[in-house]
């Protein structure tokens, strides 16, 4: 691995298999402490969460109960999330495939609750993306809590974020017609502390969790700030938020037990994107940004 994560830590083989499949595994990324640490975090917000904005609760499909299936902005709500939101790996590996004006935008936490974990039809994360820029890819970073098995895992389609709207929009038809279909789909199994890459235009889904076990991810979206400018769906001030958000959670990374004997990750987007400075002693007051009230 390269001593300066700014210079990469994918290999070539693997950066193409991103580019051409649409998703890519990074195994064993959280270390135990880290993984400890986020896990009894995301607990104490489970075991408080009460339907409200942040918190969506959906009808578990064994007996109608109602079972918490979403988190919004875990970042603001956990010092543990900002600081893996700023794992340097990740961050590189982001950086390599996105370029450096790279800055998250939305974070959730999607639960799929022993027994009762709602199914995910399939479906792309970006609905329409055949007027959207895709030289630069929009992606999300899955940071797994528990391991993920053949009935909690993630469905893909590999190599379908090429694919057209129109030719998308039939497939999903087809395969949301019924029970869950794994027709030409790939079950992704992950486990805890593993990271999952996965294009926004890349179809996935899941059914139902018919087991006894707790599947929790983290999911964090990498924009660019140059094609965001431009093309949205988010406005400028949004950008430099995220820069801001991203800023901060690198600083709280250095200050975690883990964070503190690793090399940090260096943000330097180019000066014409960074527009998100932080100042050296600036402290952020918050790191939720509600998306609709920034949305162009």
């Amino acid at each position: 691995m390269p001593r300066n994560h700014n210079d990469g830590v994918l290999t070539s083989d693997q950066v193409q298999k991103f580019f051409l499949e649409g998703f890519l595994h990074l195994p064993g990324i959280l270390g135990d402490i880290e993984l400890a640490t986020v896990r009894s975090a995301m607990d104490e917000v489970i075991r408080t969460a009460t339907p409200g904005e942040d918190f969506r609760f959906a009808s578990g499909h064994r007996d109608g109960k109602n079972v918490l299936s979403r988190v919004e902005y875990v970042v603001d709500k956990s010092a543990s999330v900002r600081a893996m939101l700023a794992h340097p790996l990740v961050l590189s590996a982001t950086e390599q495939l996105a370029g450096r004006d790279f800055f998250p935008t939305s974070d959730a936490m999607v639960l799929k609750m022993p027994g009762q974990g709602i199914a995910v039809p399939w479906h792309r994360d970006l609905a329409s993306t055949d007027d959207y820029p895709s030289e630069v890819p929009v992606f999300i970073a899955d940071y797994y809590l528990d391991d993920a098995d053949r009935y909690t895992c993630l469905w893909v389609v590999p190599g379908s974020h090429l694919w057209s709207d129109e030719k998308t929009k039939d497939v999903v038809k087809t395969m949301n017609d019924g029970a869950f279909s794994t027709v030409g789909a790939k079950a992704v199994l992950m486990c805890a502390g593993d990271v999952l890459l996965h294009n926004v235009r890349l179809l996935h889904g899941s059914p139902p969790n018919e087991s006894d076990a707790l599947r929790r991810v983290i999911y964090i979206t990498m924009h660019t700030a140059h094609i965001e400018w431009e093309h949205g769906p988010y406005n400028h001030e949004y950008i430099k938020a995220k820069q801001r958000v991203l800023r901060g959670c690198i600083r709280e990374r250095a200050r975690s037990p883990y964070g503190a004997t690793e090399q940090q990750f260096s943000y330097r987007p180019p000066a014409a994107w960074d527009k998100g400075p932080l100042g050296p002693n600036e402290q952020l007051v918050t790191y939720r940004y509600d998306r609709e009230e920034y949305k162009v």
